[in-house]
């Protein structure tokens, strides 16, 4: 990690350093010594204020820049935080590897942000043969990771990560957005040798995100096509398939059923199944498949209720 710093016994908060003149703290301009772990992070003084006074009351005040905090690598200090590996920062500091802290996208729903924090536990994060991962998740899921491995979480255990951020506007002096938003996720999709788990969440996700981008082609052509332009409808396709929600009535639907609704599905080898009363949707499988049931059941009640709550709505059939 180059100049990356664990924690040390040094890790105190800023009020237990000292008092704080207006020069720059010698100490915190060495990378390799400071910060020196959470503590001190989550209270750098990166700002000083300087206030005037008249002798009984103060009459002004002066903001300016504080202590300087290079962003790359602080990977063992900042536990809450996923990073992505910066070629440019690679070749300006002349060291292989260079991390950067990963930016939230508000226009990009936290479970499509789910890959960014699988890859380094399913093995693919990495680029060429040997090269160092491209991205890096959080600490803190890191020892979820391990408690898992360990057996101290049962692997059923459900977790919210929690996305937290904010998007900089101007010379980023101003804060143009906070983006707030969180994914729930099994533990087991984070355990450290069994990775098969996390690697089909990341395939569902990307094949997620691969629909959306096909439905915002769709939109565009079809407004292309009417003669409108494109970019509302672009947009809005966007926005509602990245978020996870449904773009047509045709794809989830109400339903006289047990389970309260239905699903609808075209052209695709995955089809829904009725399934003692619950509608699932069928994996595809190399050998021939059964054609799905469509209709009553077989003893002649209507399809989608369990035979319990066929028997109390349709009689003793």
């Amino acid at each position: 990690m180059g100049s990356s710093t664990c924690c040390t016994h040094d890790d105190r908060l800023a009020w237990r350093r000292g008092p704080y003149g207006p020069e720059q703290d010698r100490e915190a301009a060495d990378p390799s010594r400071r910060p020196s772990g959470p503590r001190d992070l989550y209270t750098w003084q990166s700002r000083r204020m300087r206030l005037h006074h008249d002798g009984s009351a103060v009459t002004g005040v002066v903001l300016c820049y504080g202590d300087p905090l290079p962003a790359h690598d602080r990977r063992f200090v900042e536990p809450l935080t996923g990073w992505r590996r910066s070629r440019p920062q690679e070749k300006r500091l002349g060291r292989v590897p260079v991390y950067l802290p990963r930016q939230h996208d508000p226009a990009r729903s936290a479970w499509r942000g789910l890959p960014a924090l699988l890859r380094s536990r399913t093995g693919e994060a990495a680029g060429r043969a040997g090269e160092p991962p491209q991205s890096q998740s959080p600490l803190v899921l890191e020892w979820v990771a391990r408690l898992t491995g360990e057996r101290v979480l049962e692997s059923r255990r459900l977790i919210r990560a929690r996305t937290v951020g904010a998007v900089y506007g101007t010379q980023q002096s101003v804060i143009d957005e906070v983006v707030d938003d969180g994914v729930t996720l099994a533990v087991v999709l984070l355990h450290e040798d069994d990775t098969r788990y996390g690697q089909k969440a990341v395939s569902a996700v990307e094949s997620s995100d691969e629909g959306v981008q096909a439905l915002v082609r769709l939109a565009a052509d079809l407004a292309e096509a009417a003669g409108a332009e494109a970019d509302r409808p672009k947009a809005v396709a966007a926005e509602r398939g990245g978020s996870g929600r449904c773009c047509g009535r045709r794809c989830g639907y109400s339903a006289d059923t047990e389970q309260g609704f239905g699903f609808a599905t075209h052209e695709h080898r995955w089809h829904p199944v009725d399934h003692e009363g619950l509608t699932l949707i069928h994996r595809p499988a190399d050998r021939p498949v059964p054609a799905p049931r469509v209709g009553p059941a077989p003893d002649g009640t209507a399809g989608g209720w369990s035979k319990a709550s066929r028997r109390r709505r349709f009689g003793g059939r």
